[in-house]
């Protein structure tokens, strides 16, 4: 995102740099003929105007290279938000010094381009601003027979008189428009915090996530926990990291598998449906694209002893696994592994604030999971009491570290045996995914909120700026022509409308072409970087576009105000 926005200043500073060197030029014409018909040669007029720019790129240069040093510590907050650590950059002056280098390179060479029209001004041309041959041309939007408002028609008649500043201004109004609205769907992506990432995850995130013991019934199991007030839904599926392999494929696939897909609240289809049938199958939207894999088309799963093919019904936006993952139903699963039953429950409750007691009740009726007992305290008691609570913490260990399925004990005390078995573990883990995604997730959606609602205000800025500029050079250079429109009885605030209006259709068709390029940008970006796809706002969008329109028209509206400066005795003294 830094660097989409670097690039739209760098292109928004060019068109600056070619207006206004190039609208100097022709402000100055004159004085141009005047000087050079006291003997100055075309070359030194040119250097004038090149070593202006120079010295003046320059000084900008420098205090933005300042800048970007003392902004420095700033990106250090915003990175250690971020990722929840320590973060210090040191400020890396060389490569400042060749931003700046560059910058005024770029300034040099754009000087250079502009200032070699001087040569071709002889004083004659110059005295006459430029016109070589005089000609009459047609009477584009004559002014007679007016039945409307002749400030809107003297307004477009403008916009012909400056057509290629107004093309410059409209691509320039193109990329700051872009940058704008994607930051913009962004802010509105994250502005519920880190809900907008959990609903592009692909993968559901209930409130409790149940690893169960192997041997455990989990369908009998589930249905227990069903019959609870508390509960509103339960999933019977398997735990992450269960990855099988893909024939032609050299990237395996995290497998997400449901008996009813219907049931899950959290799967967003990008198209097509969710697989009903063993031989149906989803695959995410990034295994889409860099597979070019389709709806309708065959995909080879490899199985423990056997490959089989299924149909692929559908795509789903996912990020989770690096947007590698599949979806097929338990019997589409059991095809290449007869042999796997699911072990893992995700229960959602009616009321998420209930969880914590729900654990609580979920620990007392099955007994605590093995990762728990692992790293339980002393337990008070009689010698027997305590025995069985060291064997269940050693028994704990073996099932949650090694992998260990049953166990079962015996220890002899005098005539007195104690035995047991890993029968009573019900629960190998139990956890909450929706926690370990805030934890992952809250910090980075703040951040990226607050970078994003600051990326709007500063294209903003620029884009002010630019039509400042514009505004401000045009009065300049028809200051003459305003002050006889003065005297001919047109007030400073119908001048500064149809100087307004003038920009009008140039900012309505680039704010529309933004619009629409924008959702592409934002596609592709989200795409390339998460393998998502975000939803879009139709509303948003309009609601922008219009917002983008206004401003632009409000701040030419204000820049124009040097108009009312302009004096008819003053020119005329003059």
């Amino acid at each position: 995102m830094s660097v989409f926005f670097s690039i739209v200043t760098m292109i928004s500073a060019l068109f600056l740099i070619l207006h206004k060197i190039s609208k100097d030029i022709e402000e100055q014409m004159v004085q141009i003929g005047v000087l050079e018909a006291l003997g100055y040669t075309s070359r030194a007029l040119s250097l004038s105007y090149i070593c202006e720019y120079i010295l003046t790129g320059g000084v900008g240069a420098v205090i933005g290279g300042i800048t970007a040093a003392a902004f420095s510590p700033v990106m250090d907050t915003l990175t250690r938000g971020m990722m929840n650590r320590d973060v210090h950059t040191d400020v890396n002056i060389l490569r400042i010094l060749i931003v700046v280098i560059a910058t005024i390179a770029l300034v040099t060479l754009f000087a250079l381009s502009r200032a070699a029209r001087v040569k071709k001004l002889p004083p004659v041309v110059a005295f006459r601003k430029g016109i070589k041959t005089h000609h009459f041309g047609k009477n584009i939007l004559p002014l007679e027979k007016m039945r409307h408002s002749i400030n809107i028609r003297l307004a477009f008649k403008g916009i012909g008189n400056d057509l290629r500043s107004n093309i410059g201004l409209g691509i320039c109004m193109i990329a700051a428009g872009v940058a704008i609205m994607f930051s913009v769907y962004t802010f509105d992506f994250f502005k519920s915090g880190y809900n907008g990432l959990i609903g592009v995850l692909g993968m559901e995130t209930p409130d409790i996530n149940i690893i169960m013991m192997n041997g455990v019934n989990g369908e009998k199991f589930c249905d227990e926990i069903r019959k609870f007030p508390e509960v509103e839904k339960v999933l019977l599926t398997r735990a992450m990291g269960d990855y099988v392999e893909i024939k032609g494929c050299n990237q395996s696939a995290a497998v997400f598998s449901y008996a009813d897909f219907s049931l899950t609240d959290n799967l967003r289809l990008k198209a097509g449906r969710f697989p009903e049938y063993d031989n149906e199958i989803m695959i995410s939207a990034r295994r889409e694209k860099t597979e070019n894999r389709h709806i309708g088309d065959s995909i080879i799963i490899k199985g423990d002893v056997c490959e089989k093919s299924y149909i692929i019904t559908g795509i789903v936006t996912a990020m989770n696994n690096n947007g590698i993952s599949v979806y097929m139903t338990e019997d589409g699963y059991r095809r290449i592994r007869p042999n796997d039953r699911p072990n893992a429950v995700e229960i959602t409750l009616k009321n998420e604030e209930d969880r914590p007691a729900f654990t609580d009740k979920l620990t007392a009726l099955y007994g605590a999971s093995a990762k728990d007992t692992t790293y339980a305290q002393t337990v008070q008691g009689s010698l027997e009491e305590r025995i069985r609570a060291k064997a269940d913490e050693k028994m704990a260990v073996l099932i949650s570290q090694y992998g260990v399925t049953d166990v079962d004990y015996a220890i002899r005390i005098g005539d007195t045996v104690i035995s047991g078995n890993s029968s009573r573990f019900v629960i190998k883990e139990i956890s909450s995914m929706k926690d370990f995604l805030k934890s992952q997730m809250a910090s980075i959606a703040v951040v990226t909120k607050t970078f994003s609602f600051c990326a709007v205000i500063f294209i903003a800025v620029v884009v002010a700026v630019i039509l400042g500029i514009i505004a401000v050079s045009a009065v300049k250079r028809q200051r003459r022509e305003f002050g006889i429109m003065k005297s001919m009885g047109y007030t400073s605030r119908e001048l500064m409308t149809q100087l307004t209006l003038r920009v009008l259709p140039v900012t309505i068709v680039s704010s529309c072409i933004a619009a629409v390029l924008s959702v592409w940008v934002q596609r592709a970006f989200w795409m390339a970087a998460f393998g998502v796809q975000i939803p879009e706002s139709l509303p948003l969008m309009i609601g922008t576009t219009a917002a983008l329109v206004l401003y632009c028209l409000i701040v030419t509206y204000i820049s124009a105000g040097s108009i009312r400066k302009i004096s008819v005795t003053e020119l005329m003294t003059e």
